[in-house]
């Protein structure tokens, strides 16, 4: 591999990371160094930067939030439909 491809991954510990994780890399820009362009756009996938990702993890995060308040939403249904009790406990003297 060159050298300046060397000291670019060592500058780039992601892609380093990335490099070692799919070695192919290694002889892909041994043989064509121009493939650094390449090899960016392969981490930022594996690595779940690419704008549909992004899209998808939003959505996903946003389906949680929309589901905890549902859950708030019952619980307090639940709360105000049972007996006026302070404590929960029913007063049996």
């Amino acid at each position: 591999m060159r050298r300046d491809i060397q000291i670019y991954l060592d500058d780039n510990p992601e892609l380093k990371f990335f490099v070692r994780a799919h070695p192919e890399w290694y002889r892909d820009l041994r043989r064509r160094p121009e493939n650094v362009e390449a090899l960016k756009s392969y981490a930022d996938q594996f690595y779940g930067r690419t704008l549909s990702q992004k899209i998808d993890r939003w959505g996903q995060q946003m389906n949680m939030v929309m589901m905890m308040l549902e859950m708030a939403k019952m619980m307090n249904a639940t709360d105000t439909s049972g007996e006026d009790t302070q404590d929960g406990f029913d007063d049996q003297d």
